[in-house]
C-alpha cells in the first residue's frame, strides 16, 4: 500500500541502504555506491545511503519498493490474523 503513495514517491524516489559511516568504510563502500544485499532467503540490490541514524552493524532499507523488495529478505511466514508477512517471528 505505500508504494502508491503519492507523497511518498515524491520525498524517496528509488530504495537505499541506511549504512552507518563506519561500517561502510570498513566495507569500503562509499556513499552512492551500489551493493548486494543477502540472506539466505535471497539478494536485493540498492544504493548505500551513509547516515548514523541507524547504529553500528545495524542497517535499514525500506520494504516498499517493488525494484528493491527488502521483504524477500526476511521470513515468509504468514500471520493468518493480521493477513500480513509475520516479520517478527523467529527464523
Amino acid at each position: 500500500m505505500t508504494r502508491n503513495s503519492p507523497s511518498l514517491e515524491r520525498e524517496i524516489k528509488e530504495c537505499f541502504l541506511e549504512m552507518h559511516p563506519e561500517d561502510a568504510h570498513e566495507l569500503k563502500v562509499a556513499d552512492g555506491d551500489w551493493v548486494l544485499i543477502t540472506s539466505r532467503r535471497g539478494s536485493v540490490p540498492t544504493r548505500v545511503k551513509l547516515t548514523d541514524v541507524s547504529g553500528r552493524k545495524t542497517v535499514f532499507m525500506p520494504f516498499h519498493f517493488l525494484e528493491s523488495r527488502a521483504n524477500i529478505l526476511t521470513n515468509p511466514t504468514f500471520d493468518p490474523i493480521a493477513k500480513s508477512q509475520n516479520l517478527r517471528s523467529a527464523p
